[in-house]
C-alpha cells in the first residue's frame, strides 16, 4: 500500500509543528524562559511569520504548512512572553 504524498506533508507538518512544544511546556510550567536567547526567539518569530506569507502568496492555503507555522507562532510567543514576563521569582545570578 502506497502512502500518498499528502499524507508524508501532514506527517512531517505535525512533527515539525510540535518541535517547539517541549520548550513553551516548560517556560509555562516554570514561569520563565531563562536560559533562551533572545536573538533566537526573535529570529524563531520572524522566520515563522515571513515563512506563512511566502506559503500564503506562493501556494494559497496549503494547510499542512500552515498548521505548521501557526502552531510554531503560538509555541514561539509564549515562550517569548515568559522570557519578557517571568511569573516566578527568578534567582539573581
Amino acid at each position: 500500500m502506497a502512502i500518498s504524498v499528502e499524507c508524508i506533508g501532514w506527517a512531517a507538518s505535525i512533527l515539525f509543528a510540535f518541535c517547539g512544544a517541549p520548550q513553551a511546556w516548560k517556560s509555562y510550567k516554570e514561569g520563565h524562559s531563562r536560559g533562551v536567547a533572545h536573538m533566537l526567539l526573535w529570529m524563531w518569530l520572524t522566520g515563522e511569520i515571513l515563512m506563512q506569507v511566502y506559503v500564503f502568496c506562493k501556494h494559497g492555503w496549503d494547510l499542512p504548512l500552515l498548521v505548521q507555522y501557526w502552531f510554531n507562532t503560538v509555541f514561539v510567543l509564549l515562550v517569548i512572553r515568559y522570557k519578557y514576563f517571568p511569573t516566578t521569582k527568578m534567582e539573581q545570578y
